[in-house]
């Protein structure tokens, strides 16, 4: 087995030190530092930079706005979104963009109220004790077994804090 040393490059750094790559077959110097490969090496360096500076695949400016005013707007965007980035007109990174986005869509009209929805008021009778029985629970404990959360199981509720109504006001 030949030595490692006998296939590295012999290029020799303006440090003083050598290069550490595999040299070619059939030649002594690696593909950057062999001399007969200038032009090549030239070609490549171009070819990267074009590559590198290629524009993304994106929409063309002209396609219409998806509405994102309820779930199934959403949902629509993504299966479209999947489409074009399976049929090759649209950039992975500008998909998981639009993913995000959507996910922040769906986050916000899940915080929307939905007309018509059952709305829970509770009113709470503050006696002049300040101290009442906790509407929430059956003395301190949930039908489960667990501690009240609203009166930490203490079946009651200090209300001495809670601002009463003036009646001279009503």
């Amino acid at each position: 087995m030949a030595n490692r040393t006998d296939h590295q490059c012999e290029f020799v750094k303006a440090s003083g030190t050598r290069c550490r790559a595999a040299a070619r077959t059939a030649s002594s110097h690696c593909w950057f530092h062999e001399p007969g490969l200038a032009r090549e090496r030239l070609r490549a360096r171009k070819r990267g930079g074009i590559a590198r500076s290629h524009r993304a695949v994106t929409l063309p400016p002209d396609v219409p706005i998806k509405p994102l005013a309820c779930v199934t707007d959403v949902l629509n965007l993504l299966e479209a979104t999947a489409h074009e980035v399976r049929s090759g007109q649209l950039e992975t990174r500008l998909a998981n963009s639009v993913g995000y986005l959507c996910s922040v869509a769906l986050n916000a009209l899940s915080q929307i109220p939905v007309p018509g929805a059952a709305s829970i008021v509770q009113f709470l009778v503050v006696p002049p004790t300040g101290v009442a029985t906790c509407p929430s629970c059956d003395n301190g404990k949930n039908p489960d077994g667990t501690n009240c959360v609203a009166c930490r199981g203490t079946g009651t509720l200090d209300l001495s804090d809670v601002p009463k109504s003036d009646p001279a006001v009503n």
